[in-house]
This record gives structure tokens, sequence and C-alpha cells, in this order.
């Protein structure tokens, strides 16, 4: 049995088995990764002394010692490559951050400067929205004005042609296509349509108003007087006339397959017709590749 002194006294007692020791144990057995290895020897030791552990057993507690030693330094060594891991994660999430953070600066930096182009760019695009509404301004007063001119063109025509009969009106707009006042016979013929349409010249009119829209290239107004002529009129010479101007009509469009057609009606079903050679020559060119 182990002798102990108790605080306060002197003398010598029999301590009981597993009865606190006051005696001082060294510190160091209470450091980190020593403290349970310390505690096992302390254990083993004192079952030594009292003579009370068979030596069996004593051998069986070393070994367990050694594999708790084993242990510990297990876990310490996981402990460290726990540490070691975090700090890799600790600088790559610094190495991130600054990469962020260059980012952004770039990201300022672009940004600054092109909010400083869009506002060049705002400004130019400001000064040529006003040029644009200053234009449109202009225009719209030309538009107004000729409008006006147009109304007034307009009114007077209808002042010098009203009351003038049939065969006058449409020698008043035969005599302004002569003079290549097209405009004039162009609102001449048209009246005498509108006011005339049954008359028996009326067919002779649409020949005069198709060769006007067709010098004024309105190509599909000159189409629709040529086509409605070949198809109405009972003179055979109009309808060749027309149906060869239809032709022509097609080539200014860039139609010229369609052109053929009529080039070839003209030729076929008007053989004495004037028109006949000037159709013939159409057709070579369109054969030839050279239609306009």
């Amino acid at each position: 049995m182990m002798k102990y002194t108790t605080r306060g006294g002197s003398g010598a007692h029999h301590a009981p088995f597993g009865a606190s020791v006051t005696s001082q144990q060294p510190k160091k057995f209470f450091n980190r990764g020593g403290s349970l290895v310390a505690m096992a020897l302390l254990a083993s030791l004192l079952v030594f002394m009292t003579g009370c552990v068979p030596f069996w057993k004593g051998s069986q507690m070393q070994e367990d010692l050694e594999a708790l030693e084993e242990r510990q330094a297990v876990l310490e060594e996981e402990v460290d490559k726990r540490e070691q891991q975090l700090s890799e994660m600790i600088a790559e999430a610094k190495a991130e951050i600054e990469e962020l953070e260059q980012v952004l600066e770039e990201a300022r930096r672009i940004l600054a400067r092109d909010s400083a182009d869009l506002g060049d760019d705002v400004r130019q695009t400001r000064r040529e929205i006003t040029q644009l509404l200053g234009t449109i301004e202009e225009l719209e007063f030309r538009h107004r004005r000729l409008t006006q001119s147009f109304e007034t063109f307009r009114e007077d025509m209808d002042r010098r042609f009203e009351g003038v009969e049939a065969d006058e009106l449409l020698e008043k707009a035969q005599s302004f296509q002569e003079e290549g006042e097209y405009d004039l016979a162009r609102r001449a013929l048209e009246r005498f349509l509108a006011e005339y349409d049954d008359h028996q010249l009326a067919s002779e009119a649409r020949l005069d108003l198709g060769d006007v829209y067709y010098t004024l290239r309105m190509w599909e107004n000159a189409g629709a007087q040529f086509t409605q002529v070949s198809e109405d009129s009972s003179s055979r010479a109009r309808q060749a006339y027309a149906t060869f101007r239809v032709g022509e009509v097609f080539v200014r469009l860039d139609e010229c397959d369609t052109a053929q057609l009529f080039f070839e009606a003209v030729v076929d079903d008007f053989s004495g017709a004037e028109e006949v050679s000037d159709a013939r020559q159409w057709l070579r060119r369109i054969e030839a590749g050279d239609c306009p």
C-alpha cells in the first residue's frame, strides 16, 4: 500500500486504492498529445508498485498503451492533414478573391470608358435627330406647297375643260401631248374618259393616255390602258398597237418572258400591222439575251 500526505497536516497514512494522490505530477504529462499516454503509464506504475496485477496482464496493458499511442499518432496525422487542406483552401479562396477584385476593377474601368463614349454617342444621336427633324419639317412644308399647287392646277384644269365638248377636249389633250405638256395632256385625257367613257373616241383617248403614262414612266398605268384597248377595241389597228405597247411595258418592268408573248401575238395575229417589224426586232433581242 502506498502512503500519502494530507493537506495542512503531517504524518503518514495508508491511502486506500483509488484515493486521490496529492503528490504533484510532472506537468509535461498533460500537454497536447501526451495526456492520455501519461495517465496510462501512471496507472501501470501504480499497479506494478502495489503488486496486485499479474505480469501477463501488465504485458497486455503495455500493448494497449502502444495501440493507444498508434491511434493517437493517426489522429494527429489526420489533424495535420486537415489543417494543411484548410490552409490550401484558404490560399485558393484568397487567390480567387484577388482575381475577382482585378476583374471588378477592369469592369469599372471599362464601364467608365464606355460611359464616356456613350455620352458622345448620345450627343451625336441628338444632333442627328435634330437635323432629321429639321429635314422632316422642310419636306412637310414642301409637300404642303406641292399639294396646294396640285389642287390649284386641278381646279384650273377643271375650269379650262369645263363645258368643253368631247371632240374639242380630245383635241386639246392631243395638242398638249404634241407640245410636251404631258401633265396637262394626262389631266385632259383623264377628264375625257371620266366624262365620255362610252364615246366612240374612247379607245383613241385610252391609247393616247397610255402613251402619256409611258412617257411619264408610269408603267403599270400605261399597261392597264393598253390592255383595255387590246381587249375591247373593235379596230384591228388599235388592237395591234395596244398589244405591241403592252409588250414594251413588260420590257420596262424587266419581265422579258412575258413581253415575248405579246410580241409573238403581234406577229402571229396581226401579220399586216405596222408594229410587226418592231415586234420581230424585240423578239430577236430577247432571244439573244439583249433585254433590259
